[in-house]
């Protein structure tokens, strides 16, 4: 049996080192045997989404979002298996969102709402992003739809209303068209920014149940530099903010990084739209970044690209550097 088998589109959403962690409890590093739990005879973990093992023996098809809660347990969106996982600090593996179904058969589908998440069904969910309330959101990508769920273990659907396109904006969330939403981001008022690519937008859910798009104008392109985001074309993927929530935007087809202020401009950070690895020690801006995906800002404001099969950090100076991977 194969485990983590992970289109390489999905692998290219996280970084190296975030994405290593998942990988290495889905496939034990390459060649550890699965493991029981004290009083458990058979490795169950070999059957698809069986929980409450631990995680070095579980197989997990497809990891993509990743996040920590405020007591360090790590939550993984197992993507082909239409599920959330919870990987606790004892390292055990528990299902938390999503009912997933038997090996071999893609049993994703919408329902759930108003129910215990455990018995929701979800379609190839991608993002994952934990509140500070401890409210989950989920980018449930192939139902065109973020889910909601609370402290109280109860799913709800936070936008979309299962069509595909674009449509909505400056309305209420459940009513808008989210066209494969995929990553996601949220700012400390608990305004949550979802990447969609499916209509190349960067879409805004405000605290309030409000959506609108911030960048983007529907367009796969890579044009409108130094102007409006929303009159911008752009191919967004990742999505990171920093402190003073400025927005930066990844174009994993436009092999450029964009940030889009407070007052709404957009301006590229890295990239000249040559899809090819060059510029280390160099300007971020004359860069080529080969194919940026996840994003992630320390605490120092220094931003950190996965870029294909590297990780590449833009200091708060310009100049972008490779810190994992080989070097340009």
């Amino acid at each position: 049996m194969v485990c983590c088998t992970a289109p390489q589109a999905l692998l290219r959403l996280y970084s190296a080192a975030a994405l290593a962690s998942v990988l290495l409890a889905g496939c034990g590093g390459g060649d550890a045997k699965p493991k029981t739990l004290p009083g458990v005879s058979t490795p169950l973990a070999m059957l698809e989404g069986v929980d409450q093992v631990y995680a070095t023996g579980a197989e997990i098809d497809g990891p993509a979002g990743l996040a920590f809660d405020q007591n360090g347990n790590l939550y993984v969106v197992d993507h082909a298996n239409n599920r959330v996982r919870k990987i606790d600090t004892s390292g055990v593996i528990t299902t938390v969102v999503g009912s997933g179904g038997p090996v071999g058969m893609n049993r994703g589908s919408y329902a759930g709402d108003g129910e215990q998440a455990i018995r929701a069904r979800l379609q190839k969910p991608i993002g994952l992003v934990i509140a500070p309330d401890h409210t989950f959101y989920i980018a449930d990508r192939d139902n065109d739809r973020i889910r909601k769920l609370g402290e109280n273990g109860v799913i709800t659907t936070l936008a979309g209303n299962g069509a595909r396109g674009f449509s909505g904006d400056v309305g209420p969330t459940r009513r808008a068209a989210l066209d494969e939403p995929e990553t996601m981001v949220i700012d400390k008022r608990g305004n949550l920014y979802v990447s969609v690519d499916g209509s190349q937008r960067v879409r805004k859910i405000d605290a309030d149940g409000v959506i609108r798009t911030v960048a983007g104008d529907g367009a796969p392109d890579s044009t409108g530099d130094g102007g409006p985001a929303t009159q911008a074309s752009l191919h967004t993927y990742g999505l990171a903010l920093d402190k003073q929530e400025n927005l930066y935007v990844s174009e994993l087809e436009g092999c450029r990084v964009s940030r889009i202020d407070r007052g709404g401009v957009i301006t590229t950070v890295a990239g000249t739209g040559v899809c090819e690895f060059s510029g280390d020690d160099g300007p971020a801006v004359k860069a080529g970044p080969a194919g940026p995906s996840g994003l992630a800002i320390d605490r120092n404001g220094n931003l950190y690209v996965a870029d294909g099969t590297r990780v590449r950090k833009i200091g708060r100076n310009g100049m972008i550097t490779t810190v994992a991977g080989e070097r340009a």
